[in-house]
């Protein structure tokens, strides 16, 4: 077995000592790996300009404060620049979303702001996605990935509002005496198995 291409042993009396130097540069090349690259490496500082406190002082002087990182962000997700301006200046002024930037905003608030976020995700969904499951819509498995991460316990959940919805479409309720009775498999057994059991108890 091998680790960075250096060979792995066991800590036996005569190995070699490992180089602290090459253990922790092979460990920054190794993290370096995760941080993001390229022009994804801007998506934190453009993101920045939602924050008023990164705003300058006087705004009325930088008239176009802020319409670079827009624009940057518009393109990385193809959505439309000049609207997205436009909304941008609406926020400076008012200091309230418009609508107009929400789909902006709303990409934004996807991004896994660590990696830890990233693998509670993915343990998340191998728990969701099984073999038994794996035929379940994506649509569906993004909604109950939704709620396992950000979702209350079932202590804090008030169903009563969800039942009555679901006893209004004319369902009916699980004490309901009107309702056909479950039958179960042991009032159909023969007194033959029984007896079989009870040997075998």
């Amino acid at each position: 077995m091998e680790f960075k291409g250096g060979e792995l042993h066991k800590n036996e009396r005569h190995s070699p000592a490992i180089s602290s130097t090459d253990f922790y540069k092979s460990l920054k090349e190794a993290v370096g790996k995760c941080l993001l690259e390229g022009d994804d490496a801007d998506l934190p500082e453009c993101a920045k300009i939602f924050d008023s406190k990164y705003w300058p002082e006087n705004l009325g002087k930088h008239l176009t404060f802020g319409e670079a990182e827009i624009r940057k962000l518009a393109q990385k997700f193809h959505l439309n620049e000049r609207e997205e301006v436009r909304g941008f200046h609406e926020y400076l002024q008012e200091n309230t979303f418009p609508d107009i930037l929400l789909p902006l905003k709303n990409t934004l608030g996807t991004i896994a702001v660590s990696s830890s976020e990233c693998e509670r995700g993915f343990s998340q969904m191998n728990l969701i996605v099984t073999s038994t499951t794996s035929s379940i819509l994506v649509r569906t498995t993004s909604a109950l990935l939704f709620i396992r991460i950000v979702g209350p316990s079932l202590t804090q959940v008030k169903l009563s509002k969800y039942v009555d919805s679901w006893l209004l479409q004319e369902h009916h309720s699980a004490v309901d005496t009107k309702s056909k009775k479950r039958s179960r498999n042991d009032e159909c057994t023969s007194q033959d198995m029984l007896k079989l059991w009870k040997l075998l108890e």
